[in-house]
């Protein structure tokens, strides 16, 4: 058994980068799982998680689950689209309202995930589960609360073959302004993320919905310009500089992680 070694639930955006990129720049053993169930930006959230593999050099596994959740809707006599809102091709960025709501709770979709991860971590002899969440998430989303983690923690270690496999989320603690701050100690390369729901035809943000809105916020609260923002827009960055990462310095992070308690989430 590795205990060195991590599967990443990663989606392409802005915490699953973070997570990961620290996991990578510890020396941790690092495999990508990334889920397509059907979202709107589907097409630009893989391709940026195809560039960060390469870019970390590390295995990727896509699966698409996009037909188990809708056999089941239409099962139900409902639809993708009027579930939530990532589901709905039509749909545009509606503000901050959208981010972070029910709008965009896709029902169970974690609790499906992690169960497949675990699987997969099983099979693959996988010591760790992880996957980005941050403070805010933890607050509006059931399936990214304190309570839910425990409990798929329990879950995957009770229901799998005699493996003691764990799942860790450890910035689940930090606001989005602080994993920024993180990420900056780690050299986390942000033009490899996408927050947007909607994306332009392009791959670029859209810059209008609720979560490119956050992700704004949160870079200009650190007074970084994010790599990954919208090309287009009247988003004010005139008080920010360029992004520089840092070069990583494991003494500087472990000390970032001990200070705001993430320690016992790495062991």
């Amino acid at each position: 058994e590795n205990k060195n070694s991590w599967l990443s639930l990663y989606s392409g955006g802005l915490d699953s980068i973070v997570v990961t990129h620290l996991l990578h720049v510890l020396g941790k053993d690092i495999t990508l799982l990334h889920m397509s169930y059907g979202q709107q930006a589907e097409k630009t959230e893989f391709d940026l998680t195809e560039a960060y593999a390469k870019h970390i050099n590390v295995p990727l596994m896509n699966f698409n689950v996009e037909d188990t959740f809708k056999s089941i809707l239409e099962q139900l006599h409902t639809n993708l689209a009027s579930v939530s809102r990532l589901w709905d091709k039509d749909a545009e960025g509606g503000g901050v309202d959208d981010a972070e709501s029910s709008m965009s709770y896709v029902p169970f979709r974690n609790t499906l995930f992690l169960t497949i991860s675990g699987m997969v971590a099983e099979q693959r002899n996988i010591k760790n589960i992880t996957f980005g969440s941050n403070l805010s998430e933890t607050m509006t989303y059931p399936d990214n609360s304190e309570p839910f983690l425990r409990t798929m923690d329990k879950m995957v270690k009770v229901g799998s073959n005699k493996k003691n496999i764990n799942v860790r989320a450890p910035l689940f603690t930090l606001t989005k302004t602080k994993l920024i701050e993180l990420a900056v100690l780690t050299g986390t390369p942000f033009e490899l993320s996408t927050s947007c729901y909607f994306p332009l035809e392009d791959g670029s943000a859209c810059g209008k919905c609720g979560s490119c809105t956050l992700r704004m916020n949160a870079f200009k609260r650190c007074g970084i310009i994010d790599p990954g923002a919208p090309t287009q827009g009247d988003f004010d960055w005139s008080d920010c500089a360029p992004y520089v990462p840092c070069v990583p310095d494991r003494q500087t992070i472990m000390k970032w992680i001990t200070q705001y308690g993430l320690h016992w989430e790495l062991d």
